[in-house]
This record gives structure tokens, sequence and C-alpha cells, in this order.
């Protein structure tokens, strides 16, 4: 439930940067919140594998 809740904020905040005609802002924050979660996962298997 947690995961639908977020992605829907998620999605609801991009939307509304969007339709406030802050597209520049809608675009960096849909881009870096790919890359940042991206970057974390890829942190935490790097990290599971090497110390567990």
């Amino acid at each position: 439930m947690g995961g639908f809740t977020t992605w829907s904020t998620f999605s609801l905040d991009a939307y509304s940067l969007w339709e406030r005609g802050e597209q520049a802002a809608a675009i960096g924050y849909v881009l870096g919140s790919l890359v940042l979660s991206f970057t974390v996962f890829a942190v935490v298997v790097v990290a599971a594998r090497r110390f567990g």
C-alpha cells in the first residue's frame, strides 16, 4: 500500500508542477527522482553484495 500512495503522491506533484506551467521543474523533479532512486538502489545492492 505504501508504494501505491508514494507513486500517487509523486505523480500528483509532477502533474501539478506541469499544470502550473512549470514544465522545467516538473521534468527536473521526475528525472531527479528517478536518478536518485536508481543511484540509491545501486548503492544498496553493492553494499549488500559486499557486506551481506
